[in-house]
Parts: C-alpha cells; structure tokens; sequence
C-alpha cells in the first residue's frame, strides 16, 4: 500500500479493504486497529481510485471517517457509482434504492 506505482497502491487498497470473509451467510470485513491505519492512511493518497477504495474500506467497517467521507461524496455532483454501491452494501438496500435515501441512512448511521 506504500509503493511508489499508483495503481499497486490502488490494488493493495482494494485487497485490504475488500476482503471481506463469508460466516454463516454473514459478509464481515477483517479489522484491526492497523487495517484502519492503513486505510486512512490511503485517504489521503494522491491517487483518487485508491482514496476511493480506501473510504470504501473504511465505511464497510463503520467507520466514522469512511462513512462521513463516503457520504461527503455522495452529497457532491461528482460522486462515482462505486460510492452509491458501498452505501447499499453497508445499509443492506436493495440495487434499485435512491441516492437520496442513501444518504440520509449514512446520516443516520454517523448520528
């Protein structure tokens, strides 16, 4: 997640904030004190695809940052269809829900 190429800091990111571990019909996500770290860390990369994963990352874990960055993103005009997809899948929605309420779930989530 340190290198020096831009798009291996982007799939390290990805790897780490995706992994995600099926127990019992259940997604988890692993975390630690140091996968969120590292996330963060990512929050402030120069690469925006990687910044991108990283809060995705983040807000899967409920994380305070991740969530407020993710729905900073989704208030903005220039918010991607990634970030629309890690909403739905941090509030269990079904595909076709609104990005209104979306953002209101994240709201709820972060009060």
């Amino acid at each position: 997640m340190e290198d020096e190429n831009e798009v291996v800091r982007d799939w390290a990111t990805f790897e780490l904030g995706s992994g995600d571990v099926v127990e019992a019909g259940v997604m988890h996500y692993p975390d630690s004190p140091e996968i969120r770290a590292a996330l963060r860390r990512r929050t402030e990369d120069n690469y925006e695809d990687a910044r991108r994963e990283a809060i995705w990352g983040l807000a899967k874990r409920r994380d305070s940052l991740g969530l407020k960055l993710l729905l900073d993103h989704l208030d903005s005009e220039s918010w991607w269809s990634g970030d629309e997809d890690a909403a739905k899948e941090i509030l269990s929605v079904k595909s076709d829900t609104p990005v209104e309420e979306l953002r209101e779930g994240l709201r709820r989530l972060l009060s």
